[in-house]
């Protein structure tokens, strides 16, 4: 069971800059019955952060940070910036460029045979540039690329299949789509490129497929809604295969 509280202040500097400062807090209780291995944990992270936003009709921008302290893992620092440029009022290019930090989750710890206690959590950093472009009031089009380096990634071990940190892992990927949407009826495709590798090994990182295409439709209003999606991954490397 888990208990989340925020608080929040904004506040508009003018028309174009606005402060928002913020404090979280999770509570996290935990609590396994098994007859062997038994598990209780009370955990608690708090988050402080700040950011600032600027907006305008051609630049709007973004730059945020928070500082995360963990009872577990201690406090870690994470930013973000973004920026986002009209050409024209249809046509956008954006960058972003930011730090994250993910602790293990308590199933990774200590549930089941593939859990590991002596996980460390991951850091890592990501940049991104991308593009948008809405053709009319209907159609919309988009793509971008990213590559993101990992510290300590929690991941499969090859070798013994017990959960374990990747000293530095890479992905690196694109990604494209079309979405068009009528009154209440939308349809959108995408497909989705990522090559994730452990860097020390030199190899292709378990169970993450390199080709991801996406199909969705339906309908949506302020009542109700309904869609459907079909998903088509490739195959990615397993256990018993040596590449993907």
């Amino acid at each position: 069971t888990s208990d989340e509280y925020e608080l929040l202040l904004k506040q508009n500097l003018n028309l174009a800059h606005q402060l928002t400062f913020g404090i979280t807090h999770k509570n996290l209780e935990t609590q396994t019955d098994k007859a062997t291995d038994p598990f209780q944990q009370d955990l608690n992270t708090t988050g402080y952060y700040i950011q600032h936003q600027y907006k305008t009709d051609q630049l709007s921008t973004q730059l945020g940070y928070r500082l995360e302290d963990h009872e577990k893992y201690g406090t870690h620092d994470v930013a973000q910036f973004g920026v986002r440029w009209h050409i024209r009022p249809n046509l956008s290019v954006y960058s972003n460029i930011g730090t994250a930090f993910k602790a293990p989750t308590v199933n990774d710890l200590y549930y089941g045979t593939y859990a590991n206690p002596n996980l460390k959590p991951e850091e890592s950093t990501s940049y991104e540039i991308g593009i948008h472009h809405d053709i009319n009031n209907n159609w919309h089009v988009g793509a971008s690329l990213y590559h993101t380096d990992i510290k300590n990634l929690i991941g499969s071990d090859d070798d013994t299949w017990v959960l374990a940190n990747l000293s530095n892992a890479r992905m690196q990927g694109a990604e494209a789509l079309i979405q068009w949407q009528h009154d209440d009826y939308f349809f959108k495709t995408s497909y989705h490129y990522v090559k994730a590798t452990n860097q020390v090994k030199n190899t292709d990182l378990i169970r993450r497929p390199r080709q991801t295409l996406a199909l969705s439709a339906g309908l949506q209003n302020e009542i109700y809604g309904l869609s459907a999606s079909l998903v088509a991954k490739s195959k990615a490397k397993d256990w018993d295969t040596a590449q993907s």
